[in-house]
């Protein structure tokens, strides 16, 4: 990473794994409890809602902005409950 984007990186900062799906999936198996709302993007990667579901969760799309760059912060909040 120091050679090809210039940033500083010790051995011990850096994860080695099969790709971005476990990732993700084993964060969210260890965090997720059943029946808890979790807000994903939508659209967004394709695996987020399968991976909320696997760990009991119950999926709560969020929309984009237009421009796809973040979400719609309204529409992020109004999504956001206590069970969220």
């Amino acid at each position: 990473v120091t050679d090809t984007r210039g940033v500083a990186v010790a051995s011990n900062e850096v994860v080695v794994g099969p790709g971005a799906k476990p990732g993700l999936f084993f964060p969210a198996l260890a965090l997720i409890n059943p029946g808890d709302q979790v807000v994903y993007p939508d659209p967004g990667f394709p695996t987020y809602k399968a991976m909320i579901q696997v760990a009991g969760g119950i999926g709560v799309p969020v929309p984009l902005r237009p421009d796809g760059a973040s979400f719609d912060m309204a529409a992020l909040r109004a999504a956001v409950t206590p069970d969220t």
